[in-house]
């Protein structure tokens, strides 16, 4: 507590002493110092980035998280999102005014999913013995129940009885489901997956995959999905559920097969369908590839942020002049 009021006290003679036009902050740590200070500085323009789903997923909520959101929803000027499901949820959940409110679509650089190299794919091999398996199903989803881990499992197992020879690969496999998904992986050869807490080089990693599920088990349940845009940008056809930025952006047969909350039998059939139809995966890897570098391209991110910034600043140069 003394900490924050200390981060806050500093921050405030930081703005007044620079006479600062603009603070933008990110996170709710972040931001209830940064708008804090901000506001009792005077600074105009208090803009915060919100990269929650907040009052979702309850789950992973503090009790008192929706207090702080609300408190820093007040203080900011204007608040930007990651996807248009924050967006409706800040508006119909927070009560926050739309006026307040701009979608801004993180930027990702895509030359790192397409300059990895053929030696750091191998070494990801070696570190995780992945070797003369095929195909290979990725997952990168924390093990916590909203993120649909557990509807996985099931699907691959009985994909293991048309491809004997198929490996899972389980990403970022830490969290509080995880005894449950390890009661269901006592049904698959231990030869047939890895569980991988960490990797580093997920730009490696992915270059593995044969095919990529995401199936989080309700709408509001991702407040973008991250891992939506990477794997499409790694050339990797996907199967996911409905969750965070999809419907900004995915067509179902397009871009990604879509299916649906908690349907196990569907992330088989979508598996199965995308390794033995040869023209639906080139379609998905090409138009789901050129999407996301449509709609995420970093250099457009940094300009819609510039534009933010100068179009704040002159309102409220405007505003005293009045």
């Amino acid at each position: 507590c003394l900490n924050l009021f200390w981060a806050i006290w500093k921050s405030y003679r930081y703005c007044r002493q620079n006479k600062t036009d603009i603070v933008h902050t990110y996170a709710v740590d972040g931001s209830l110092v940064g708008l804090t200070a901000a506001y009792l500085a005077g600074v105009p323009t208090r803009i915060q980035s919100r990269t929650h789903a907040g009052p979702f997923p309850w789950p992973q909520r503090v009790p008192w998280g929706q207090v702080y959101d609300h408190f820093n929803n007040f203080l900011s000027s204007k608040i930007t999102m990651t996807s248009e499901n924050v967006k409706d949820i800040v508006i119909s959940y927070d009560g926050v005014t739309p006026s307040k409110v701009v979608v801004i679509h993180p930027g990702f650089d895509f030359e790192a999913f397409a300059k990895v190299s053929e030696e750091n794919v191998q070494n990801i091999k070696e570190k995780y013995n992945i070797k003369n398996v095929a195909p290979v199903v990725g997952v990168a989803s924390r093990y916590v129940a909203w993120k649909g881990v557990h509807y996985i499992v099931p699907a691959f197992r009985r994909l293991l009885e048309d491809y004997p020879s198929a490996f899972l690969v389980l990403s970022n496999a830490r969290g509080n489901y995880r005894e449950e998904i390890q009661k269901q992986l006592q049904s698959i050869p231990t030869n047939r997956y890895v569980e991988i807490p960490f990797e580093y080089d997920m730009f490696a990693l992915y270059k593995l995959f044969d095919v990529f599920v995401h199936v989080p088990i309700a709408p509001n349940m991702e407040a973008f999905g991250q891992v939506y845009v990477e794997a499409l940008a790694a050339g990797i056809p996907s199967i996911f559920t409905r969750s965070g930025v999809v419907d900004e952006f995915i067509v179902h047969n397009k871009h990604a097969y879509l299916v649906d909350y908690e349907n196990s039998n569907q992330i088989y059939e979508g598996i199965k369908t995308i390794l033995e139809n040869n023209s639906l995966k080139e379609s998905l890897i090409y138009n789901g590839g050129q999407s996301v570098r449509d709609m995420f391209d970093l250099k457009q991110m940094i300009g819609s942020i510039e534009r933010l910034y100068l179009s704040e600043f002159e309102t409220t140069q405007k505003d005293n002049h009045e």
